[in-house]
């Protein structure tokens, strides 16, 4: 009885665990972010909740200061290790929200200086590598493309918004993205995805323009995706 009661109390700790979880993260986000990035970040944002006065402000300010050491290696040829300290730069960014979220500290400056940090991030980080590989032709295509998928991103955000239409529940698109829903995860590898694929793989595996061709493949082909879902809303409201 005593064991019956241990597990039924077991179960309902984790079960409230998880739900104490799923009010700081994103109803879908990305595959890098869900799987590898989350489960750190969301003990360490409960950790420094319960256990320090940090605030989401200081966090943003830990995740730049990791941003200008891992872009100041990448400069100075330390791949492996400026790759390293990027994923702590970025953990820290992904704490910052789940922080502020969980402390009711959200504002429109916060996710302004939020979305300002993370364009210096990869401009800071896109300029090192591309002075140690010599060249910015890639890097330059890739943050091309990296703004362009955003714009267009925050373009088909609008539109959908402003249509009344529904894609039909039974579609095997519309069961595929309840499917990954069901798992918080996006249908497409995104930008984060892209991000980890140009400061993380390449200079880890020491083959930079191999991350700068695998990230711009990725943005391309979102963009083509946007871009089709545009034409697609376009010719069933015409």
């Amino acid at each position: 009885m005593q064991n019956q009661e241990s597990y039924e109390n077991s179960g309902r700790g984790a079960e409230a665990g998880n739900r104490r979880a799923g009010s700081i993260l994103k109803e879908k986000d990305s595959w890098w972010t869900v799987l590898v990035i989350d489960p750190i970040a969301v003990r360490l944002t409960y950790w420094f909740a319960d256990n320090t006065s940090i605030t989401p402000n200081i966090v943003s300010a830990v995740s730049l200061a990791f941003t200008l050491l891992s872009s100041y290696l990448f400069y100075r040829g330390f791949l492996w290790q400026g790759a390293l300290i990027y994923e702590v730069s970025f953990l820290f960014d992904c704490i910052d929200g789940k922080l502020a979220r969980l402390q009711n500290r959200q504002s429109a400056v916060g996710y302004l200086f939020d979305r300002l940090f993370d364009k210096f991030r990869l401009f800071l980080n896109t300029l090192a590598l591309g002075y140690h590989a010599r060249s910015l032709l890639l890097p330059f295509i890739f943050v091309f493309l990296y703004l362009w998928q955003e714009g267009e991103g925050i373009r088909d955000l609008y539109l959908k918004k402003g249509s009344s239409e529904a894609e039909a529940s039974g579609t095997f698109r519309e069961r595929l993205r309840r499917s990954f829903a069901r798992r918080r995860l996006v249908v497409f590898p995104n930008l984060v995805e892209a991000d980890t694929l140009v400061f993380f793989v390449g200079p880890l595996i020491k083959r930079i323009e191999i991350g700068f061709i695998l990230g711009i493949a990725v943005v391309t082909l979102n963009i083509l995706k946007l871009i089709f879902y545009s034409l697609e809303r376009r010719g069933k409201s015409g």
